[in-house]
């Protein structure tokens, strides 16, 4: 029994640590963000209790019945002279007396004005907060896809920002060996070391934003992940639909659930001026009951009674004067009710703002994302074209650190603004009081789930161009030049296309562990030609790979 308890117990343990290496996918996220928020489940308790407001108001218009029940017991002892009962002189009389009471009453209110109004008050409150709640439903995913794809954005800074201090390491070495022979002043090295410099401390930074990125999604989901599946290059730039800024605007003005919730809270205050005006008005109330009392005496004459019977009445009361209590609620719901409708329309005015904005956003965001794509493609050309001119000396070393930051900024600006494209599409469904979780669900698709299958798709884009040599296949043996190794999956990926894009070669990362520690090895190949295997070589160490390691398999 204990063997099957621990193999199952083991199949669990990989399951869930297969599970945790796949990366957890938007939805996924957002179900355990639903199940954990505090600031949603806030908004839960708070129309939950919003909801009574509607029962307690309607209770002081319904009849209220009480019973009510009594027992006594009562005893007297009179002495001294002239002392009479039922005409006898006596000196002492004792007497004692139980009493045993039971009655039932009813009351109902016929007309009161202000009950009525307590009604209408209340069930623009619970009208108000369930708007409050829907509003914090839609604002719960936002803030979730929000934080999601802030991690994504921070890691893909975090690759391009490892990218570059690398890349700059590369040519500060360069730099040192340059100035060594005499082919290149000491400006150089130091301006190569102060660029790499900086890269250092840039790197730090992007590693903080990325932890701070992944703490803050904790904090809605409960949940620290370690890997989140990453958003396709492929996912679709779409404009809204309508294509039409003014029809957003007149849907956000109709469904905005802020908005719909100022407008009942308004509302809610004007019936409330109604309620507190009650109070100078006339109330009628009718009461009704039925008693039973028991009457016993005991002492020197003693004796037994009961009264019994039903009763009503029926009250009129007219407020005359209560020292200006009414008239200064009257005022006050007034003032309140002036403050609530100036709320709801800051609201409006705030809500067609971000709708416009949000809208023109997207249309900006597609022809931006647009834009950055072919930048990053212009200034890799860029800075390849400069790195051969500094190698001819028609460049300095100034001219190619500038080229890399602009290659990596573009990459960077690239990063933030296909995520802030996404972003800006959820916002103004929110806005416009339409999202839903449909919508994650479509943008849940734009994900790469498996991060295997990532590694795949990425292999297959890096070979996509192999070279002639590489068809033909010896018979015995198979070079690979492994060029890095790295603990990041990320590093890896971006130097495997970077390989491929400046040689032309294949290019794909090899993942494995060792005494427990995950790496992910960088390695050109198969190549059956140990001529080219030496021209490969020779690339690599021009890009800066000073001693690719040559491995061999046997075919």
């Amino acid at each position: 029994m204990k063997k099957w308890i621990l193999i199952l117990f083991a199949c669990l343990s990989m399951a869930l640590l297969a599970q945790q290496a796949m990366g957890a996918d938007l939805s996924e996220v957002y179900q355990s963000a639903l199940k954990n928020d505090p600031q949603f489940k806030e908004a839960i308790a708070q129309r939950m209790s919003a909801a009574e407001a509607v029962p307690q108001s309607r209770a002081a218009l319904l009849p209220q019945l009480n019973f009510s029940s009594s027992a006594g017991y009562t005893r007297i002892h009179s002495s001294g002279q002239n002392a009479f009962v039922a005409g006898i002189n006596v000196d002492t009389v004792l007497t004692s007396q139980r009493q045993l009471n039971y009655s039932l009453n009813l009351t109902q209110s016929i007309f009161n004005y202000s009950n009525w109004k307590a009604v209408s008050a209340a069930k623009n409150t619970v009208k108000a907060a369930n708007a409050v709640y829907y509003a914090a439903a839609q604002n719960l995913m936002s803030r979730t896809l929000v934080a999601y794809f802030t991690v994504l954005q921070r890691q893909d800074i975090l690759r391009y920002t490892a990218a570059e201090k690398r890349a700059l390491y590369q040519e500060y070495i360069r730099a040192k060996e340059n100035f060594k022979v005499g082919l290149k002043t000491i400006t150089d090295v130091y301006n190569a070391k102060a660029s790499y410099d900086t890269s250092v401390a840039q790197y730090i930074g992007a590693k903080h934003d990325v932890a701070t990125a992944k703490e803050d999604l904790r904090a809605i989901t409960s949940t620290f992940y370690k890997h989140l599946a990453p958003l396709s290059k492929k996912f679709p730039l779409v404009a809204p639909n309508p294509k039409d800024i003014d029809q957003w605007v007149q849907t956000a003005s109709q469904q905005n659930w802020q908005l719909t919730a100022a407008r009942y809270t308004a509302l809610a205050a004007k019936e409330q001026i109604k309620q507190y005006f009650g109070g100078h008005l006339p109330t009628l109330d009718l009461s009704a009951g039925y008693s039973n009392t028991y009457l016993r005496d005991s002492g020197t004459i003693s004796g037994r009674g009961r009264i019994e019977g039903p009763s009503a009445q029926l009250a009129l009361t007219v407020p005359l004067y209560s020292g200006g209590l009414v008239s200064s609620q009257v005022r006050k719901a007034i003032a309140d009710y002036e403050n609530y409708s100036s709320q709801q329309g800051k609201t409006y005015r705030e809500v067609m703002n971000n709708t416009r904005k949000n809208y023109l956003a997207i249309i900006a965001g597609i022809s931006q994302v647009q834009a950055d794509r072919q930048t990053v493609i212009s200034a890799q050309s860029s800075l390849e074209g400069t790195q051969e001119g500094y190698k001819i000396g028609t460049r300095t070393i100034v001219d190619v650190l500038d080229a890399q930051k602009i290659l990596y900024n573009a990459q960077k600006t690239y990063a933030i603004d296909r995520y802030s494209y996404i972003v800006n599409t959820i916002s103004l469904k929110e806005t416009a009081g339409t999202l839903s979780e449909e919508d994650l669900k479509i943008i849940n698709t734009w994900l790469i789930k498996d991060r295997a299958a990532t590694r795949v798709v990425n292999a297959k884009r890096v070979k996509s161009k192999p070279i002639k040599h590489e068809k033909l296949k010896a018979k015995k043996t198979a070079y690979f030049l492994q060029a890095a190794a790295f603990k990041n999956q990320a590093e890896a990926d971006a130097v495997a296309e970077k390989i491929h894009h400046r040689t032309k070669l294949t290019c794909k990362v090899y993942s494995g562990k060792h005494k427990a520690v995950s790496f992910h090895r960088v390695r050109v190949g198969p190549i059956y030609n140990k001529e080219i295997l030496n021209q490969a070589t020779g690339k690599l160490k021009a890009m800066g790979f000073e001693k690719p390691l040559i491995i061999t398999k046997k075919a």
